[in-house]
């Protein structure tokens, strides 16, 4: 609903998106409330008479990457998904408990479609909960971590030195510990959409994301890594990252060579042919991310630094902007008007600068003054 609401804005079709984006609101927080089981802490599905599920699936975890949840629910269904939901040497199983082939009648399957236990959808190892698994660790902000189990249930070079492994982009495999032959059976090992969230989860865990609104970088690297290098696609054309440094912070950001204060990437004009991050010092303030379109950025340096963003949505939109500084803001303006809702926030050996405001026209341009 977010996403269409910012695609049909930057179509110029403009009805109605200021209640979607309230229904899209009120969705996110009815998740929360209706599927969270407090017992199991976790997402658990409804049937039609009200009763909870029995099973726990392991799409509720894309939930957390997606952001619908407050961090108190995220850490708990994370520890519920590693007790009942990860196998540490393959990934995740799709399902617990697994079985399905006891509730054929229940569920209507045909015969047992669902597979034996811990086969298939009867809580066999899928790729795809392995990658959201991997994106709810980010979440929850251990992101090296899920680096390193990424790596070590997706890459095709660990897949083939895990148990019964081979080297496979593979549809599911077998997490039947019980069977000493068949455990960690790799089935269908041509099927190549399986490096789709592979993929997916590589770029966003060394930071090249996106939301509804833009394009931006978070970057990091793994300990031992000297740089990352890849090709992204911008308005039809590509575009080469390079990341390399060492560090928390973006200490220098360039764009064709050009230094900029922003890992948002503007939404106008052409896109750069090349940017480049590189990590270390918080050496000046940059803007870290916005649920807005940004049409751009400029940082004045001296006694009394500012930075300008020019802010693109709908009125009535409620835009969150984060800023990294290594000092704090004293004020924060929307035109002639201070907005009230934002917030210093120590982080490291910096701060994080949370901006929240309620866009009055299509182009609102906030100074931040340091």
């Amino acid at each position: 609903m977010r996403e269409y609401t910012a695609l049909a804005f930057a179509l110029q079709e403009k009805d109605s998106l200021l209640s979607l984006e309230r229904l899209a609101d009120r969705m996110e927080h009815a998740l929360g409330e209706c599927l969270w089981d407090p017992e199991r802490r976790f997402l658990v599905d409804r049937f039609a008479d009200g009763t909870r599920e029995t099973h726990l699936y392991a799409g509720a975890l894309l939930a957390g990457h997606l952001g619908l949840l407050d961090e108190a629910k995220l850490r708990a269904m994370l520890h519920t998904a590693r007790s009942c939901l990860v196998d540490s040497a393959l990934g995740v199983r799709n399902a617990w408990p697994a079985d399905f082939h006891l509730l054929v009648e229940r569920y209507r399957f045909h015969g047992n479609e669902a597979g034996p236990p811990y086969r298939y959808l009867n809580g066999g190892v899928w790729p795809h909960g392995n990658a959201w698994f991997c994106l709810l660790l980010d979440r929850v902000g251990d992101r090296r971590r899920a680096l390193e189990l990424l790596s070590r249930w997706a890459a095709v070079r660990n897949v083939l030195a895990s148990p019964g492994g081979q080297a496979a982009m593979f549809e599911y495999r077998v997490a039947d510990k019980a069977d000493s032959l068949g455990y960690g059976r790799v089935d269908k090992p041509q099927f190549t959409w399986a490096a789709g969230w592979f993929l997916y989860a590589l770029y966003w865990l060394y930071g090249i994301r996106e939301n509804a609104w833009n394009i931006y970088l978070d970057p990091l690297l793994p300990d031992g890594q000297q740089s990352f290098e890849a090709t992204i696609w911008i308005r039809g054309q590509p575009v080469e990252v390079r990341l390399d440094g060492k560090g928390s912070w973006a200490e220098a950001i360039r764009f064709d060579g050009t230094p900029q204060n922003t890992l948002v990437l503007p939404s106008a004009g052409p896109a750069p042919a090349a940017i480049g991050v590189t990590l270390g010092h918080l050496r000046e303030p940059y803007l870290a991310r916005a649920t807005a379109a940004v049409g751009s950025v400029r940082f004045s340096p001296g006694p009394s630094p500012q930075m300008t963003l020019c802010l693109i949505a709908f009125p009535g939109h409620r835009s969150e902007t984060l800023i990294h500084s290594p000092y704090p803001a004293r004020e924060v303006h929307c035109g002639d008007s201070a907005i009230p809702s934002w917030r210093n926030e120590p982080f490291r050996d910096g701060f994080r600068i949370l901006i929240q405001h309620v866009h009055h026209t299509e182009l609102d341009t906030l100074a931040v003054r340091f």
